[in-house]
């Protein structure tokens, strides 16, 4: 069997996973049964890495090692967290956990994208007529056989315009698609990461989506029984933040140290002071599991707060671009038909 290099699992396909996994592993059921049924009659993107799963463990390898024979399919998160699981005797919870964790993440990707939907189809038939007004510009120049009119002063007109249009609009499409699919991958590094967190709300979005993670992560390791360094290390990874994730040595060191989170936190320079004081007293009560649990459930409700703001926000600038096009074409067409009222008053004069 070759080597998964497929995509990564999608975001609903690894919800359903998790909570089938978290039943069968709280049921008791054999694990080869459990990933036979899987290779069998699992979801179609699924059955590959499952199939490569239960060859790993017919040969003798445990969950957490057969998990990593798909390649870049599981979420390290996932990965991780299942050899933390199945080393502490609570695969069950582990699982469960990572379930909820991520249906929370999908609802919160899904109201930005409902916000946005109806913002982006107006913004499509704006650039649509645009495209429209071109070539029937054309058309009516061509059928009565006069000069074909500018009206748009873009020097785009009929067939040929059209064309060039359209590859203007996909062009632009692409670019920003490409820069889009850059950050995510981060190969732009964490220069515009950063740019972004300074951006008022797209910043607290970005920023109390990565502290709510960051918490939950933490305690989720700690309650597993992971020792603190390994803890830090997957809760640091979970954030997303390239400069965050590449300061995580700094951090290491001051656990070394014996010293606490919250020093590792604030070594980094990535984090808020708010936080790095509500981390401190969360260590100081002697209960810090419970402590991050409801810091992550605080970060999380600010950060969907800091979501519908986002999604207002951009909705309105979408808005105002397709008002901004409408309004532009309005005076371009008076203009024109100014003009002509000027000639035919000029002819009729003289």
């Amino acid at each position: 069997m070759s080597r998964w290099f497929g995509p990564r699992i999608g975001l609903g396909t690894l919800i359903n996973f998790l909570r089938r996994a978290a039943i069968a592993h709280r049921a008791g059921i054999d694990l080869l049964k459990y990933w036979d049924k899987e290779a069998e009659a699992g979801p179609r993107d699924l059955r590959r890495a499952a199939d490569l799963i239960r060859d790993r463990l017919r040969a003798g390898d445990t969950l957490s090692a057969a998990v990593m024979a798909p390649r870049g399919y599981f979420p390290p998160l996932v990965v991780e967290m299942i050899e933390v699981g199945e080393s502490t005797g609570r695969l069950d919870d582990v699982l469960q956990r990572l379930h909820l964790h991520y249906e929370h993440l999908r609802d919160l990707r899904r109201s930005l994208i409902m916000g946005l939907i109806w913002p982006a189809v107006q913004l499509c038939m704006a650039i649509g007529i645009v495209g429209l007004l071109i070539w029937i510009v054309g058309f009516i120049a061509s059928a009565s056989g006069g000069e074909p009119i500018d009206i748009l002063g873009l020097g785009l007109v009929g067939n040929k315009g059209l064309a060039i249009y359209i590859a203007l609009v996909i062009s632009v499409a692409a670019f920003f698609g490409f820069i889009l699919l850059a950050l995510r991958q981060g190969w732009l590094g964490a220069g515009p990461i950063k740019l972004c967190l300074k951006i008022p709300v797209l910043g607290g979005s970005l920023n109390t989506s990565a502290l709510a993670r960051f918490c939950w992560t933490l305690a989720l390791t700690l309650e597993s029984g992971l020792d603190a360094r390994r803890s830090l290390r997957m809760a640091l990874r979970s954030t997303q933040l390239p400069h965050v994730i590449a300061a995580a040595e700094r951090a290491d060191e001051v656990i070394l140290r014996g010293g606490e989170f919250h020093e590792a936190c604030r070594a980094i320079n990535g984090f808020s002071d708010d936080f790095i004081t509500s981390l401190a007293a969360a260590e100081q009560a002697q209960a810090i599991s419970e402590s991050l649990n409801h810091l992550s459930n605080t970060y999380r409700e600010q950060a969907e707060t800091s979501n519908k703001l986002l999604t207002m926000f951009a909705s309105f600038a979408i808005w105002g671009g397709v008002a901004a096009l409408i309004i532009l074409l309005i005076f371009r067409l008076f203009a024109f038909y100014l003009g002509i009222l000027n000639e035919a008053l000029e002819g009729a004069g003289s």
